[in-house]
This record gives C-alpha cells, structure tokens and sequence, in this order.
C-alpha cells in the first residue's frame, strides 16, 4: 500500500468519525402522550369512559353509558384528552371526570381527577397520565465543561373526600442517553453528566404523592438518587391539608462539541372513592436560569420550550449534520469553524 493510499484512508476514516461525532443523534424521538379515564359503579359493574392520544394518533376513544370521550387538535407537539361518567346504583349517585395534556412547547404536563358521590365499592375513581418526550440537542463552543439545570416541578391537591380511600400519584423524571451517543467519541469526559457525582447521565427518578401531602418522597429506581437528583417537597397545610408542591432537580455537565440527551416527563394520578386530584394548571419541565455563554441548546421536535421565555431556545431547527469534512486536520478545523459561525438553535 503506497503512502498516499495510506493518507486516503485515514481521510477517509477520519472524516467518517467525524461526521458521527458531528451530526447530532435523536435518543426519544419527540412525543406527546394524554389518557384519561372516569370510571363508576353502575349496578355491580365498573363502567368507564377512556381516551387516548399520542401524537396524530387516537389509540382509545370511547365512551360509556352516558359519558364522554373526547380529544385535541392532532399534533405531535400537544395533546389532550378528556372523559366524564356519571352513574348509580338504587339511593347512590355519584360520577367522575378526568382529563390530561401535554405539551412540548410549553414544557408542561397536566391532569386532573374530579369525583362526586360516596365511595361504593373503590368507586367513583378516575386514572389521567400526561407524557412528552424529546431529544434535546447540545452545541458547547467553549472547549471545556458547561452546567445546565433542569428542573421538573408540580403543584396540585389532592382530597380524599370521603376519608375511605388512597388517591395519589406520581412524576416521573427520566434524563437518557445511548452509552455511544452521549460520548462523543473521547471517554468519560466527553459525555453528559450529572455535576452531583460525574456519573454518565442515564437515570430517573420517581416522586409519589398522596393525600397527606407531607408524605411526598422520592426514590431513584436505579442507584442512590441523591447522586444524582436533587428533590424538594412542601405541604403548606391550604386546601384542607391536601396542597402538594414539589420538584425533581439535576445539574449537568454539557462536554464541548454536540451532544444528545433523552427527556422524558410524566405526571400521572390514581384517584379512588370519590377522591380528587387536580393538577390541571401545572406540572412544568424546563431550565432553571438562561443557558450559559457559549451554549446553543434545540431539539428533534424543533418546538420544545420554544413558548417558555429565557431558556435560550428559538424556534429555528438545529442543521442534522456539519458541513462535509475534506482530509486533513486543517480542513476539520475550518470545517468546526464554519460550524460555529453558522450555529443556530432548534
């Protein structure tokens, strides 16, 4: 092999290396995801209304005796769902609601279980789950380590409202990353992590909630999630004692370069007997302050976070792959440069 064919390959390899490195990867592709489910005791069987939409799609729709099922414009960045029952049984009347939606834009979840009647049976009861996924594209221009913030919060109530049951719920925060696809081809130090312990960002972890509010914990499903996550919860008494605040909190570290980080959100309630949850005005994911200098942040979706103000994120879509690299270490760097002049956000 003569050593210009030597020098073509190793062109070769170099600028197919590069290109992975530079292009960046979707780890969730971009969702929205809204169920709702009313459900009550009509004689000695469970009646029910549901609905379900993920992104253009309706997977559930449908109604029970006297009830309704209904749903949001069809789009991949929001959804929204919505279901009601009434129902009865001889003396006792009762019925239940329950409604969802998410939204990439906007960063938030919401859901909320209404019920009226007493507790027959575990019913009148109510399920709603709000869920948006996204990849989240990084370009880090500084040539060392940057820290992002995110932080997921709600803020509800929940009212056991004939003292007989156990309504509650759960969010869940989940920050993922391919172990390729978040190294960017130089180890350990080239990847996404978590400022706490500098541990590779591939975690979740859950916060459950129920009607005595202060008993709101948290667990990580995986490892110590005090390595990891931060996590704050209050109970401030309004509301009959059933006020629920709280959020989940991680510091991470964005290597230079571009990189990847999988999000996905979810609130989710379980509300029985006559019981209701109502997060129907929060349950928000976003950046805690302005993006740092020299980071550019965007998305596969194009639109998350576009509607909040001061994340640093507009609404151009981020370019699917650098400018085609030539041999040679000094085209590569011209190549970089190009890119950083021409960055743009998603």
């Amino acid at each position: 092999m003569t050593f210009k064919t030597r020098l073509l390959l190793a062109g070769l390899a170099l600028t197919a290396a590069t290109g992975a490195q530079a292009e960046h990867a979707v780890i969730y592709a971009p969702s929205t995801n809204s169920f709702a489910s009313a459900q009550a005791h009509q004689g000695p069987y469970v009646q029910y209304s549901a609905a379900n939409v993920r992104d253009t799609t309706v997977n559930t729709l449908y109604a029970g005796p006297g009830g309704t099922a209904t749903y949001g414009p069809l789009s991949t960045t929001s959804s929204s769902v919505a279901a009601t029952l009434p129902g009865g049984s001889g003396d006792y009347v009762f019925g239940s609601s329950a409604s969802a939606s998410a939204n990439l834009a906007a960063g938030t979840l919401k859901a909320s279980v209404g019920a009226y009647g007493p507790d027959f049976f575990g019913g009148p009861l109510g399920f709603a789950t709000a869920e948006l996924s996204d990849t989240i594209y990084f370009t880090n221009s500084t040539g060392g380590d940057l820290s992002v913030t995110f932080r997921y919060s709600f803020d509800g109530s929940v009212i056991d409202s004939n003292g007989t049951s156990n309504p509650g719920g759960l969010a869940t925060l989940v920050l993922g990353c391919d172990y390729w696809l978040c190294y960017n081809g130089n180890g350990l130090s080239s990847a996404i992590r978590f400022a706490k312990s500098g541990e590779q960002v591939g975690d979740n972890i859950h916060a459950f909630f129920d009607e005595n509010g202060i008993d709101l914990f948290a667990r990580n499903i995986y490892g110590d999630q005090n390595k990891l996550f931060d996590r704050f919860d209050v109970w401030d008494g309004s509301n009959g004692g059933s006020a629920i605040d709280g959020w989940i909190q991680t510091t991470l570290l964005i290597p230079t370069g571009q990189t990847s980080l999988g999000l996905l959100a979810r609130l989710s309630l379980d509300c029985r007997g006559g019981s209701n949850c109502d997060f129907g005005h929060t349950g928000t994911f976003g950046l805690v302050g302005d993006l740092p200098e020299g980071l550019t942040m965007g998305s596969a979706s194009g639109v998350l976070l576009t509607a909040v103000p001061g994340t640093g994120v507009g609404g151009v879509p981020e370019p699917a792959t650098w400018a085609m690299l030539i041999l040679g270490f000094g085209a590569v760097g011209a190549a970089a440069r190009r890119q950083r002049a021409h960055r743009v956000t998603a």
